[in-house]
């Protein structure tokens, strides 16, 4: 991330927070509803999307970002 400042690669930033949100607000809905136990198949799955899908479309989506590809590719792979 530090290097991503350094050179400027505000795409590269981009990708990552906004991963990093979609995951906070999942965690945060996983708590919620572990506690309630009032888990439904739709929530799990919204769960597991915004969560692991994210992470793993994110670094899709960084890894086209680091070798020049356009935001439409990026876009394609995550």
């Amino acid at each position: 991330m530090l290097l991503a400042v350094d050179h400027g690669d505000f795409e590269l930033l981009k990708i990552v927070s906004t991963a990093v949100r979609k995951m906070s607000e999942g965690e945060l809905l996983q708590i919620e509803k572990a506690r309630k136990l009032d888990i439904t198949e739709e929530v799990y799955y919204e769960i597991i999307t915004v969560k692991t899908a994210s992470l793993i479309a994110s670094c899709c989506a960084t890894g086209a970002s680091s070798t020049g590809a356009t935001a439409g590719a990026g876009e394609t792979l995550s």
